[in-house]
């Protein structure tokens, strides 16, 4: 069962990610992965569902093609476009009433965009302070992700809150609480300036 899900959540991101790629004007996947920096070769691997990404590529081609990762892995209101036919859906099934604004719609905010990077960059000093290594860095990391980015955007204040109290950042460097602070500042400034223009 669980191979089987992996399966369908690898092929759910290859869908997703060819889909995004030619929404966002590459013709060809040779042109990302230029852009990324990667290797056409290990590009098409991800599109064709032969490879995964690891963690901080998959955050990269969210800022490149500026989609959230629920795009790419067609969860909520776009799930049921990747599920296979008498196969559950890769998350639970909600209301797009109950999604983000800017989870729903392509193109997200400034602020969804911060979010995300702010969400991967705890996420990740998470991991590495509570010991986790390269095997965190698959789907169970996105998904962190992805929990703490919904988080950020439905409570923004609250959200930061509850960073700032978390015990296992508390033991993080001074060097990584600095970056996180500066990471903390730019989403707040950019959800500012986006609640002035909507005055």
């Amino acid at each position: 069962m669980a191979k089987s899900r992996k399966r369908s959540a690898i092929a759910a991101f290859a869908a997703g990610l060819r889909l995004a790629r030619v929404r966002a004007g590459y013709k060809t996947a040779r042109s990302l992965a230029i852009r990324l920096g990667i290797q056409e070769n290990r590009y098409t691997r991800f599109e064709r569902g032969a490879a995964e990404p690891d963690f901080s590529l998959i955050a990269q081609i969210c800022d490149v093609l500026e989609v959230t990762p629920n795009e790419l892995f067609g969860i909520g209101a776009a799930a049921a476009g990747f599920a296979e036919r008498g196969q559950p859906s890769l998350a639970p099934q909600v209301e797009p009433r109950d999604v983000p604004r800017a989870v729903r719609e392509p193109g997200a905010s400034p602020s969804a965009h911060a979010a995300w990077r702010l969400a991967s960059d705890i996420e990740r000093a998470r991991r590495k302070l509570a010991g986790g290594g390269a095997a965190d860095e698959g789907l169970a990391a996105v998904r962190e992700t992805t929990t703490l980015y919904e988080e950020l955007m439905a409570a923004p204040y609250a959200a930061i809150g509850r960073i700032a109290a978390d015990p296992v950042l508390a033991a993080a460097s001074r060097k990584s609480s600095i970056a996180l602070r500066k990471q903390i500042d730019q989403f707040v400034a950019a959800v500012s300036r986006e609640a002035v223009s909507h005055e």
